[in-house]
C-alpha cells in the first residue's frame, strides 16, 4: 500500500464581516498497488467496443491511469493541513498570470481544516482564514488567487479564487461545452473521457480568453458532475486551457438526498448562497434540466442572472426578463453585461 494522498480541488472564498473565509474540499486516499493486467481488465470495463489492449501505447496508458484513479482506498478520520501563499500564475487565458484574478502582495499562513475526513475521504467546509496582506472583500472589485498547499503531499495542491461580494461569475458546464465528449453517446463519451485526450470544444478557448480580457474582476469558475476521483483530467485540462478559476464536481458522499438526485442543482445553489450579490452567467447545454431550471423559473436570488447556451437553441418557455437572458451562440464578441 502507498502513502496516503489528498486532492484537492481548487477552491473559492467569500468575503463576510469577520473576514475572508475559503471553502476548502478534497479527499484523502492511499492508491493500492494493483498490476498492470488487472489495470487493463478493470479499464475495460469502461471500454465499450474496445479493449486497453488495442490502443495505441499513449490511450492505453491514459486509460489504466484513470482507471487506477477510480480503484483508491478512501482514508476516513484524517486530519488534514494546508499552506497558503500568494498565486503568481495560474490559468491559460494568454495574460500575464494567466486570467481570471490578480495576485495579492500578501496571505502566507498555515490552516488546519477543523475536522476530521469522512468515512468517504472526503472533507469540504469554509474556514476563516487571516487577512495577512490580503485585500478586504469590501474594498476590491478584483478576485485574489492563493496557492493551496498540502502538508505532507507534494501533489496534493491548488489555487483558490477569493471573490468579492459583489461582481461577475461565470459558472460552466464542462462536457459538451468546454471539451468534447460526446456525452449524447455513451460508447464514444466513455472512450473519450478514458483513452482521447481532451480536445476543447470549438472556439470557447478564444470566447473565455476574450472574456477574461474584457471584464474586469471577472471570476470563473468551472463545474461537473463527474465522479470526484477522475476529476483531475478535467483540472489539468481546463488549467492548460482556460482562464484560471474555482471547480466543483459530485462529492463521494452520497448521505444527502438532494446532492445525490440533483447533483449540478445542489453545486449551484451553494455558490449561489455563498455569494448573494453576485451576478451569474450560467454556460451549459441546453438540454442541461438542471441549469434550464434556473432559466425559467423565478429563482430566489437577488442578483441578476444571465444564461448564455452554447449550443441545441429550441423554443423555450418566456424568460424572466428582469433575471434571465438567453444566448444561443456565444462568440468572442459576446461579452456579458450587467
Amino acid at each position: 500500500m502507498r502513502r496516503r494522498l489528498t486532492y484537492i480541488y481548487r477552491p473559492y472564498g467569500n468575503w463576510t464581516d469577520q473576514g475572508w473565509n475559503v471553502r476548502f474540499r478534497g479527499n484523502v486516499y492511499k492508491q493500492p498497488n494493483i498490476s498492470e493486467s488487472k489495470l487493463n481488465d478493470l479499464a475495460n470495463v469502461f471500454l465499450i467496443g474496445t479493449s486497453v489492449q488495442s490502443l495505441p501505447p499513449a490511450e492505453a496508458s491514459q486509460a489504466r491511469n484513470l482507471t487506477a484513479e477510480i480503484f483508491v482506498l478512501q482514508q476516513g478520520n484524517q486530519n488534514v493541513t494546508f499552506n497558503l501563499a500568494p498565486a503568481p500564475t495560474a490559468g491559460a487565458s494568454g495574460q500575464s498570470g494567466g486570467g481570471g484574478a490578480v495576485t495579492p502582495s500578501g496571505g502566507n499562513q498555515q490552516i488546519k481544516f477543523p475536522t476530521p475526513t469522512t468515512p468517504e475521504g472526503d472533507f469540504d467546509g469554509f474556514v476563516p482564514i487571516k487577512s495577512n496582506g490580503l485585500t478586504a472583500g469590501n474594498s476590491t472589485t478584483n478576485v485574489q488567487r492563493l496557492n493551496v498547499y498540502t502538508q505532507g503531499d507534494i501533489n496534493g495542491n491548488a489555487t483558490a479564487y477569493l471573490a468579492p461580494p459583489e461582481g461577475l461569475t461565470i459558472i460552466s458546464d464542462i462536457d459538451d461545452i468546454l471539451r468534447v465528449t460526446k456525452i449524447y453517446a455513451p460508447e464514444e463519451g466513455l472512450f473519450n473521457s478514458f483513452a482521447k485526450p481532451f480536445t476543447q470544444w470549438d472556439d470557447m478557448p478564444d470566447i473565455y480568453a476574450n472574456w477574461s480580457r474584457s471584464i474586469p474582476g471577472a471570476h470563473f469558475h468551472y463545474l461537473t458532475t463527474t465522479p470526484e476521483q477522475i476529476t483531475r483530467n478535467y483540472m489539468d485540462f481546463i488549467y492548460k486551457t482556460y482562464p484560471g478559476g474555482s471547480f466543483d464536481t459530485r462529492p463521494l458522499n452520497f448521505s444527502d438526498v438532494s446532492a445525490t438526485l440533483s447533483i449540478r442543482k445542489f453545486l449551484l445553489d451553494k455558490i449561489f448562497q455563498t455569494f448573494p450579490k453576485r451576478k451569474f452567467v450560467l454556460v451549459a447545454d441546453t438540454s442541461n434540466s438542471d441549469v434550464m431550471r434556473y432559466v425559467f423559473q423565478d429563482i430566489s436570488l437577488t442578483s441578476t442572472n444571465y444564461t448564455i447556451s452554447r449550443h441545441n437553441p429550441t423554443p423555450y418557455p418566456p424568460l424572466n426578463s428582469k433575471k434571465q437572458k438567453l444566448t444561443p451562440h456565444p462568440s468572442t464578441e459576446t461579452t456579458p453585461k450587467w
